[in-house]
């Protein structure tokens, strides 16, 4: 029985993507989005053109040294995202969605002259969060019945 590694490839692409993606969603969530879309476009340009140039063309590997590219592209960028997953999940705890944006951030901090002159930029910014007893009930009438 031969094993064709060519067939296992992308296979091993598409589980390391499905974790790659996980991650990034996660750490979306976390409110880590900076990071991630930097690591994520750094790793995709690097890596791709050149393990594709390299491996498929210098070493004349073809569609296989193509496939190599996606699968060191896909482990790399799935390490580094889990990497910053742990940290983020040991600095911050369970407790992520209590984690302050980066705005909320900037707003906490007293500007100097901000509240005493009006049409500064620290008072032209309000960040406002709408709360469950804010919002208005949708009226019985309104619903559609079948």
């Amino acid at each position: 029985m031969t094993y064709d590694v060519g067939a296992a490839l992308p296979a091993l692409v598409e589980a390391l993507d499905a974790a790659n993606i996980v991650l990034r969603g996660a750490l979306r969530g976390a409110k880590d989005v900076r990071w991630v879309a930097i690591v994520g476009t750094t790793v995709v340009w690097v890596s791709v053109p050149g393990s594709a140039w390299l491996l498929g063309t210098v070493l004349g590997w073809g569609a296989f040294g193509g496939w190599l590219g996606f699968v060191m592209e896909t482990t790399l960028g799935a390490s580094l995202l889990w990497f910053r997953w742990r940290k983020v999940i040991r600095a911050h705890g369970p407790n992520l969605a209590d984690r302050p944006t980066r705005l909320e951030l900037a707003d906490s901090v007293d500007r100097p002259g901000s509240s005493d002159r009006a049409g500064s930029v620290g008072s032209a910014v309000e960040v406002v969060k709408p709360s469950l007893a804010t919002r208005t009930p949708i009226a019985e009438s309104t619903i559609p019945t079948a």
